[in-house]
């Protein structure tokens, strides 16, 4: 038997993973606003509940694609912005 050569696969995020980094990521972009900017306000500027974006920034919703773009234009920035793993802190 030949021994193949170990190949190391690119890990994807499990959806769980996926669904914490959006909520992170939600919500430092949110915070980060100059001014801050709520939860309420995101909403209203997204067609959402607040509640909704509460739960989004918990970890406890997996929004659509169509959810997550509507949030990425509230807080102008792209849709990929809110699925990449954050920069690490130091």
């Amino acid at each position: 038997m030949a021994k193949r050569a170990a190949r190391r696969r690119k890990r994807f995020p499990r959806d769980a993973e996926i669904i914490a980094i959006v909520a992170e990521n939600v919500r430092r972009i949110r915070k980060g606003k100059k001014p801050k900017l709520t939860q309420e306000n995101l909403a209203f500027a997204a067609d959402l509940d607040r509640t909704y974006v509460s739960a989004v920034e918990r970890g406890e919703k997996n929004p659509t694609i169509s959810v997550l773009v509507r949030i990425a234009r509230a807080l102008k920035v792209k849709p990929a912005d809110l699925v990449e793993p954050p920069p690490k802190r130091r």
